[in-house]
């Protein structure tokens, strides 16, 4: 039988890594009985109570009911649309792209827990990364919904045009030529628009402006009744 040696430094090694290991899970713990994870997420959507839980849309995918829940009693979350899942650590890790050491002192920042100040920094240089990802999100959505608006105001025009002065004996009219040539195209560009993602509605944006209401010399010179 071979007998082991007490080897002091190992012994000290090993007392260390138990110590964290223990400090990591007292901090967590405290992380969670001082900020609900419900704390955090009505960040980002309003929730509402429903017996021991709270819903709310997903704040991680595009969805028009509420399929996202949180079971304050238990810290966790589960959405039954994308099937997201977690609790406090998972969320901020998946809505800020943090590893879990730097999305557990941002928290601990938070509740006012002492935290690794290089791992904090780290966390606030993504976080505002993603803050400026989401600006740069809103701001394209305000345009594309502005440009759709802008195309479905032409488009309704250009019906009017259709159904008050389409006759056989003003075929020729410049207006009616102006709204026959542009109708399909404004539909097909309305239907790409609101179908695309965001990376392709940016593409298909400049599409947009060579449609233009008709010009003064086109549509004053027309009786609309």
């Amino acid at each position: 039988m071979k007998i082991r040696k007490y080897n002091p430094a190992a012994a000290g090694q090993k007392g260390n890594i138990m110590s964290r290991i223990i400090n990591n899970y007292t901090t967590t713990d405290e992380i969670k009985q001082r900020i609900g994870i419900e704390d955090i997420a009505s960040e980002d959507t309003a929730l509402i109570r429903r017996g021991n839980k709270l819903w709310g849309r997903c704040p991680f995918h595009e969805e028009k009911t509420a399929s996202f829940c949180i079971t304050p009693d238990k810290s966790m979350f589960y959405c039954f649309g994308c099937h997201a899942k977690g609790d406090i650590f998972s969320y901020v890790m998946k809505r800020e792209g943090l590893s879990f050491p730097d999305a557990k002192s941002l928290l601990a920042a938070k509740a006012g827990l002492s935290v690794d100040r290089r791992a904090l920094q780290r966390s606030r240089e993504v976080q505002q990364r993603r803050e400026q990802e989401r600006a740069i999100a809103h701001e394209l959505e305000r345009a594309v919904n502005a440009e759709i608006n802008r195309l479905i105001g032409i488009e309704k025009w250009i019906h009017t045009i259709i159904e008050t002065i389409y006759t056989v004996d003003r075929l020729d009219s410049p207006l009616v030529i102006w709204a026959l040539k542009n109708r399909p195209r404004i539909s097909d560009l309305l239907d790409k628009l609101q179908m695309a993602t965001p990376d392709q509605q940016l593409e298909i944006l400049p599409e947009g402006r060579c449609f233009e209401w008709p010009p003064p010399h086109i549509w004053k010179s027309q009786k609309i009744c």
